[in-house]
């Protein structure tokens, strides 16, 4: 878990600057938003970091959840992300603490006093029929030549040239145990 807590340091101090959402996942991105054009042409932005989660999570500011993976799947509310859209536009919290957890669990600490809590261990999650493999994924321009993905049996750091396993390291299996009575 040394190596997820060291890659994910890249989040300490930025500012969540933007949500979207891209083939059934939930992208947030962190840092100042700098404009490219992309590969169709098209004119957008994009920071410096970004965590794509496929699997179930929720911000929530201590009391009540404000926002969770529910607000976009099965079906895309959008609207319900309006509130958060406007308080991320006039003020971007900052990511004061990391904390990873058992099993590929994380959690986010932002200077607004929400958390982002990231849950891959759901695995009755509507979001396992995208992708039943993958859970979250995090890519960093301090990373820039690797990408860190958390899947169903542990978690690897994969090659952004070829997309094949750099290095696969193994956790403790996160699939519930079964009864044979």
């Amino acid at each position: 878990m040394q190596e997820i807590e060291e890659a994910l340091a890249a989040l300490i101090g930025a500012q969540l600057t933007d949500m979207w959402c891209y083939a059934g996942r939930q992208v947030l991105e962190f840092g100042e938003q700098v404009p490219f054009v992309n590969k169709k042409g098209k004119h957008v932005s994009r920071a410096p970091a970004s965590l794509i989660l496929s699997c179930d999570w929720q911000l929530w500011d201590g009391v009540e959840i404000i926002l969770s993976s529910s607000d976009f799947i099965p079906e895309r509310r959008d609207g319900d992300a309006d509130g958060f859209y406007g308080f991320i536009a006039t003020a971007p919290p900052q990511v004061e603490t990391v904390v990873v957890l058992e099993q590929g669990a994380l959690r986010l600490l932002l200077s607004s006093g929400h958390t982002l809590e990231v849950n891959p261990t759901a695995w009755n999650s509507p979001h396992q029929a995208f992708l039943p493999g993958e859970q979250w994924r995090f890519i960093a321009d301090t990373m820039p030549d690797e990408q860190l993905v958390i899947t169903s049996t542990g978690y690897e750091f994969i090659d952004c040239e070829s997309f094949t396993p750099l290095v696969a390291r193994g956790m403790q299996s996160r699939k519930p145990e079964t009864s044979t009575t």
